[in-house]
């Protein structure tokens, strides 16, 4: 072949790196011919490569897929996926996808996590966990859990403690954050954080924050809040706050807010607040109408455009200072 000018051969475009095509090397002052297929069969074999990872039809050196500065450092964990700077630095867990700066760093040693978002489940030895959210499952040591929002099965607020508790679902900002209970729901900002009651579920803003005993639940903004009890409900905003005792219903705002005692039913608006007697039940005054005798009453019940079969309504005697009922 003569040596032609540059401007003189023709110009192969992308068709000059097809698999078939030869070029030249110089090797150690000596000449020779290669294939781009050789090389094309070097990197597959030796580099895991942006298109090696979206066409996943190649073989990943044990299944580990790296992509971000310095991400994987120092990891010896089999089948995982690291996306982000430092993401999965010192992993010694399987199975594991950490995507976000920190991800799923520094020593993660539990199989089968997902960690997605700045530092998510960073320092996590719990297996089984899900973790969406910055920070979201951050120093986790609970088994089996679901952390979503920022930290998430974390106390970032107080005493910088994580979630230890298994079978735990969080869900909202620092929910169950602190939690040392297993079986627990929070959901809603600061749900369940530094409880310590197991089998417990709160909904709702600081629902359930600092709550202690078992078998609680709780549905409301504050309600539960620096709580204790055993096998208790609160249903409102703030049912129940402050509260110690056990067997109890709180039902309505404010309802068993500070109450003291057990075996407590508290029906209404700020009904059962600041009480201390036991096995009673409390209607909030709001709750009943009010007649002045029973002819009223039944003339008003009777106007009523429908009533249920088979119950009874009650109502205050303004005059007695009773409350009665209109069976219907």
């Amino acid at each position: 072949m003569a040596n032609l000018k540059v401007s003189q051969e023709v110009d192969l475009g992308l068709a000059g790196i097809e698999g078939t095509v030869q070029y030249r090397v110089i090797k150690g002052g000596n000449t020779y011919k290669q294939s781009y297929a050789d090389l094309f069969s070097y990197i597959d074999t030796n580099y895991i490569t942006l298109q090696n990872v979206l066409d996943n039809d190649h073989s990943l050196a044990f299944d580990i897929a790296l992509i971000g500065t310095d991400a994987g450092i120092g990891q010896g964990g089999t089948q995982v996926t690291f996306i982000g700077n430092n993401a999965g630095n010192a992993n010694r867990g399987s199975n594991v996808i950490g995507i976000g700066s920190s991800a799923v760093d520094y020593n993660n040693t539990g199989d089968d996590v997902v960690g997605i978002g700045t530092s998510a489940a960073e320092a996590n030895i719990g297996s089984n966990v899900v973790a969406l959210g910055q920070r979201a499952g951050f120093v986790n040591q609970g088994e089996d859990c679901i952390l979503l929002g920022h930290y998430a099965g974390y106390d970032f607020d107080a005493f910088n403690t994580p979630n230890t508790g298994s079978n735990v679902i969080g869900i909202g900002y620092q929910s169950a954050g602190g939690n040392s209970q297993n079986y627990v729901i929070a959901l809603g900002d600061y749900a369940g954080c530094l409880n310590s009651s197991g089998e417990s579920s709160y909904i709702g803003f600081n629902s359930g924050y600092g709550m202690g005993g078992y078998g609680n639940n709780a549905i409301g903004s504050g309600s539960f809040n620096n709580a204790y009890g055993n096998y208790s409900v609160a249903i409102g905003m703030f049912a129940g706050q402050y509260s110690i005792g056990d067997n109890s219903v709180y039902i309505g705002t404010g309802a068993g807010d500070s109450c003291n005692a057990s075996s407590v039913l508290a029906l209404g608006s700020g009904a059962g607040a600041n009480n201390q007697a036991a096995n009673v039940t409390i209607v909030s005054n709001d709750v009943l109408p009010q007649f002045p005798d029973d002819l009223a009453a039944s003339s008003w019940f009777a106007g009523q455009t429908q009533l249920s079969a088979n119950c009874t309504y009650f109502w205050y005697d303004m005059v007695l200072g009773l409350i009665k009922g209109y069976r219907t």
